[in-house]
Protein backbone atom coordinates (compact mmCIF):
# COMPACT_ATOMS: atom_id res chain seq x y z
CA UNK A 1 0.00 0.00 0.00
CA UNK A 2 1.53 3.54 -1.22
CA UNK A 3 1.17 6.29 0.91
CA UNK A 4 1.65 8.78 -1.31
CA UNK A 5 -1.26 10.30 -3.73
CA UNK A 6 -1.20 10.58 -6.93
CA UNK A 7 -4.01 12.97 -6.87
CA UNK A 8 -6.60 11.00 -9.41
CA UNK A 9 -9.00 8.99 -7.64
CA UNK A 10 -8.93 5.18 -7.13
CA UNK A 11 -13.13 4.97 -8.12
CA UNK A 12 -15.28 7.07 -9.70
CA UNK A 13 -18.81 6.12 -8.66
CA UNK A 14 -21.60 6.30 -11.37
CA UNK A 15 -25.66 6.29 -11.08
CA UNK A 16 -27.07 9.16 -9.07
CA UNK A 17 -28.52 11.99 -11.90
CA UNK A 18 -28.37 14.67 -8.76
CA UNK A 19 -26.05 15.98 -6.58
CA UNK A 20 -24.99 13.58 -3.90
CA UNK A 21 -26.06 14.95 -0.60
CA UNK A 22 -24.62 11.63 1.73
CA UNK A 23 -22.44 8.75 2.09
CA UNK A 24 -21.74 5.80 4.23
CA UNK A 25 -19.02 3.29 4.19
CA UNK A 26 -18.85 0.09 5.70
CA UNK A 27 -15.43 -1.51 5.63
CA UNK A 28 -16.49 -4.60 6.69
CA UNK A 29 -18.94 -5.59 4.27
CA UNK A 30 -17.33 -3.56 1.67
CA UNK A 31 -20.39 -1.20 0.84
CA UNK A 32 -20.31 2.40 0.05
CA UNK A 33 -24.10 3.63 0.67
CA UNK A 34 -24.94 7.17 -1.06
CA UNK A 35 -28.23 9.06 -1.10
CA UNK A 36 -29.14 12.02 -3.13
CA UNK A 37 -31.09 14.89 -4.39
CA UNK A 38 -32.88 12.45 -6.92
CA UNK A 39 -34.50 10.46 -4.27
CA UNK A 40 -32.20 7.20 -4.66
CA UNK A 41 -29.75 5.27 -2.62
CA UNK A 42 -27.07 3.51 -4.72
CA UNK A 43 -24.94 0.81 -2.88
CA UNK A 44 -20.91 0.25 -4.77
CA UNK A 45 -18.11 -1.94 -3.37
CA UNK A 46 -15.32 0.03 -2.15
CA UNK A 47 -12.77 -2.40 -3.08
CA UNK A 48 -13.32 -2.21 -7.19
CA UNK A 49 -16.07 0.44 -6.95
CA UNK A 50 -18.73 -2.00 -8.37
CA UNK A 51 -22.66 -0.81 -8.67
CA UNK A 52 -24.78 -3.14 -6.76
CA UNK A 53 -28.25 -1.98 -6.36
CA UNK A 54 -29.82 1.06 -6.92
CA UNK A 55 -33.09 1.60 -4.22
CA UNK A 56 -35.88 4.28 -4.54
CA UNK A 57 -36.32 4.92 -0.65
CA UNK A 58 -38.48 8.47 -0.77
CA UNK A 59 -40.11 8.14 -4.02
CA UNK A 60 -38.29 11.02 -5.00
CA UNK A 61 -38.11 13.05 -2.73
CA UNK A 62 -33.43 13.94 -1.50
CA UNK A 63 -32.03 11.95 0.45
CA UNK A 64 -30.34 13.88 3.29
CA UNK A 65 -28.45 11.11 5.40
CA UNK A 66 -27.94 7.60 5.25
CA UNK A 67 -25.89 5.19 7.55
CA UNK A 68 -25.32 1.33 6.94
CA UNK A 69 -25.23 -1.44 10.02
CA UNK A 70 -22.44 -3.72 10.09
CA UNK A 71 -25.04 -6.30 9.53
CA UNK A 72 -26.30 -4.51 6.59
CA UNK A 73 -29.23 -2.49 7.56
CA UNK A 74 -29.66 1.15 5.84
CA UNK A 75 -31.17 4.00 7.97
CA UNK A 76 -32.10 7.20 5.12
CA UNK A 77 -33.69 10.42 5.92
CA UNK A 78 -35.31 12.91 3.89
CA UNK A 79 -35.96 16.45 5.08
CA UNK A 80 -38.36 16.93 2.37
CA UNK A 81 -40.98 15.23 4.47
CA UNK A 82 -38.91 14.56 7.47
CA UNK A 83 -39.29 10.41 7.26
CA UNK A 84 -36.91 8.25 8.64
CA UNK A 85 -36.94 4.53 7.38
CA UNK A 86 -34.63 1.38 7.83
CA UNK A 87 -34.48 -1.11 5.24
CA UNK A 88 -32.08 -4.27 4.77
CA UNK A 89 -29.54 -4.26 2.13
CA UNK A 90 -32.02 -5.66 -0.86
CA UNK A 91 -34.57 -2.93 -0.16
CA UNK A 92 -36.79 -4.38 1.69
CA UNK A 93 -38.77 -1.49 4.30
CA UNK A 94 -38.34 -3.12 8.15
CA UNK A 95 -39.73 0.44 9.66
CA UNK A 96 -40.43 4.15 8.71
CA UNK A 97 -41.49 6.81 10.91
CA UNK A 98 -42.33 10.09 10.73
CA UNK A 99 -40.20 12.23 12.98
CA UNK A 100 -40.63 16.08 14.05
CA UNK A 101 -36.39 17.15 13.86
CA UNK A 102 -34.26 17.68 11.26
CA UNK A 103 -31.63 15.15 11.31
CA UNK A 104 -27.93 16.59 10.75
CA UNK A 105 -25.63 13.98 11.25
CA UNK A 106 -26.93 9.68 12.11
CA UNK A 107 -25.05 6.52 12.69
CA UNK A 108 -26.03 2.91 13.63
CA UNK A 109 -24.15 1.43 16.34
CA UNK A 110 -21.58 -1.39 16.23
CA UNK A 111 -23.64 -3.97 17.40
CA UNK A 112 -26.32 -2.92 14.44
CA UNK A 113 -29.41 -2.41 17.30
CA UNK A 114 -29.42 1.64 17.60
CA UNK A 115 -29.67 4.45 15.49
CA UNK A 116 -27.71 7.35 17.16
CA UNK A 117 -28.32 10.89 15.57
CA UNK A 118 -28.19 15.03 16.01
CA UNK A 119 -30.95 17.05 15.32
CA UNK A 120 -32.27 20.56 14.87
CA UNK A 121 -33.86 20.28 18.44
CA UNK A 122 -30.96 20.89 20.32
CA UNK A 123 -30.71 17.27 20.99
CA UNK A 124 -29.11 13.92 20.42
CA UNK A 125 -31.78 11.02 20.20
CA UNK A 126 -30.44 6.96 20.06
CA UNK A 127 -33.23 4.92 18.80
CA UNK A 128 -34.00 1.07 18.50
CA UNK A 129 -33.07 -0.01 15.05
CA UNK A 130 -35.51 -2.37 14.12
CA UNK A 131 -38.52 -0.01 15.00
CA UNK A 132 -37.15 3.62 15.34
CA UNK A 133 -38.63 4.05 19.01
CA UNK A 134 -36.49 6.32 21.30
CA UNK A 135 -34.55 5.14 24.33
CA UNK A 136 -32.67 8.36 24.84
CA UNK A 137 -33.35 11.97 24.66
CA UNK A 138 -29.54 13.74 25.31
CA UNK A 139 -30.51 17.70 25.51
CA UNK A 140 -28.14 20.22 24.51
CA UNK A 141 -27.18 24.00 24.82
CA UNK A 142 -27.73 24.25 20.89
CA UNK A 143 -28.52 22.21 17.69
CA UNK A 144 -26.54 19.84 16.80
CA UNK A 145 -24.27 19.84 13.77
CA UNK A 146 -22.10 16.56 13.50
CA UNK A 147 -22.03 14.05 15.35
CA UNK A 148 -20.09 10.59 15.68
CA UNK A 149 -20.00 7.67 18.14
CA UNK A 150 -16.77 6.45 19.82
CA UNK A 151 -15.37 2.36 18.57
CA UNK A 152 -15.96 0.96 21.67
CA UNK A 153 -19.89 3.28 21.82
CA UNK A 154 -18.77 4.48 25.14
CA UNK A 155 -18.53 7.95 23.93
CA UNK A 156 -20.49 10.49 21.68
CA UNK A 157 -19.22 13.43 20.29
CA UNK A 158 -20.93 16.56 19.08
CA UNK A 159 -20.27 19.46 17.31
CA UNK A 160 -22.57 22.19 18.22
CA UNK A 161 -23.99 25.17 16.11
CA UNK A 162 -23.04 27.31 18.66
CA UNK A 163 -19.39 25.86 18.24
CA UNK A 164 -19.09 23.87 21.42
CA UNK A 165 -17.95 20.26 21.22
CA UNK A 166 -19.38 17.97 23.70
CA UNK A 167 -18.30 14.46 24.25
CA UNK A 168 -21.45 12.51 26.22
CA UNK A 169 -20.65 9.37 28.34
CA UNK A 170 -23.26 6.73 27.13
CA UNK A 171 -24.71 4.06 29.54
CA UNK A 172 -27.22 1.76 30.04
CA UNK A 173 -28.47 1.31 26.53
Amino acid sequence: VSTQSTGNPTHVLYGHSDEVMCISLNLDLDICLSGAQDGMCLIHTLRDGRYVRRIDLHGGRAVNCVSISSCGYLVSFSADNRILNTYNVNGLLICSRSIEEKISQMQVSKCGQFLFYGNDQKSIIIKKLFNLEVCHLIPMVSNVRSLSVAYDEKFLFAGLENGHFVVVAICNR
